[in-house]
């Protein structure tokens, strides 16, 4: 399984493991994960993990999810990964902003309700 941020790595580790038995599937982790000495990770931000939905990885998802960590087999992981790809794009606006992503996001939905009353 490949949870590294981007649109094609499970495509591209499968293309390099030269098992036919082993297969790579996608899958998304949404939130922040942040190392603080001396070795200790940190969740920053919530979300369910997203693996894609094989008879393979439904175990593994109901691992992740009785561990207490939410997980939803998605069986269009190529629509959540560019979802995500979309969301940090958005990050250097944020950074330039000075605003968090949920600030802008709640500033976005915000502005919408307001639009829709108008109409």
């Amino acid at each position: 399984m490949s949870l590294q941020n981007g649109t094609s790595n499970a495509e591209q580790l499968q293309a390099m493991i030269t098992s036919t038995t082993v297969t790579v599937y996608p899958a998304m982790v949404p939130f922040n994960v942040v190392l603080l000495p001396p070795a200790h990770f940190h969740q920053a931000s919530g979300g369910n993990v997203f693996i894609h939905e094989a008879p393979e990885t439904k175990a593994l998802g109901d691992a992740f999810t009785a561990s207490g960590m939410p997980c939803t087999l998605h069986s269009d992981m190529r629509g959540v990964l560019y979802s995500k790809l979309v969301l940090n794009l958005n990050n250097s606006v944020n950074a330039i902003s000075g605003k968090p992503l949920r600030t802008e996001l709640m500033t976005y939905v915000k502005f919408m309700k307001a639009k829709q009353m108008t109409h």
